[in-house]
């Protein structure tokens, strides 16, 4: 009978492998690769310092036409009212600019100066485009009133006219 030790025995001093150097079963991560590091110049520099400052304005742009387009909308809808009941007070507006300098910064939403401009511009000439029309409106009813004054008036003078000859008779 051959056990372990008889064949231990055997082959003492003898170099011998009978088996294969099984795979590894845990892969070798590759290696990871720096990035090299990125050179930031000066207009780099200035254009994000342009995008921070950029970012109040922007907000205004959108406070200002959404506060002039909304109040417009609502007195379409309900009938009798004023643009004036639902405009922003000062501390209402400046709430809603800060509001949207700060998802502006978080969205990383740059407007370039140019929009910038076109939207304040549109802002602005839209507001007056806004309160003309309203204010069109109104002295097309003040112009009608002084009619309806003036034919009442006329209408006065003949019931006068008329009771003024009755009670000549």
């Amino acid at each position: 009978m051959k056990d372990d030790a008889d064949i231990w025995m055997a082959t003492m001093g003898q170099d011998i492998q009978d088996f294969t150097v099984p795979p590894s079963p845990i892969e070798e991560p590759e290696p990871i690769e720096e990035p090299e590091p990125e050179t930031i110049t000066n207009a780099d520099v200035r254009n994000h310092a342009n995008s921070i400052t950029l970012r109040k304005p922007t907000a205004e742009i959108i406070v200002g036409t959404t506060d002039m387009l909304l109040p417009a909308i609502l007195c379409l809808l309900i009938k009798h009212t004023d643009t004036g009941d639902y405009k922003l007070q000062p501390d209402e507006h400046e709430t809603l600019v800060n509001a949207w300098a700060n998802y502006l910064g978080e969205k990383s939403i740059d407007l370039s100066p140019g929009w910038a401009l076109i939207g304040s511009i549109a802002t602005i000439y839209g507001s007056k485009l806004m309160m003309a029309f309203a204010t069109r409106k109104e002295r097309h009813e003040l112009e009608e009133m002084r009619k309806q004054r003036a034919e009442m008036e006329r209408q006065i003078e003949e019931l006068k006219a008329m009771v003024e000859k009755s009670n000549e008779q």
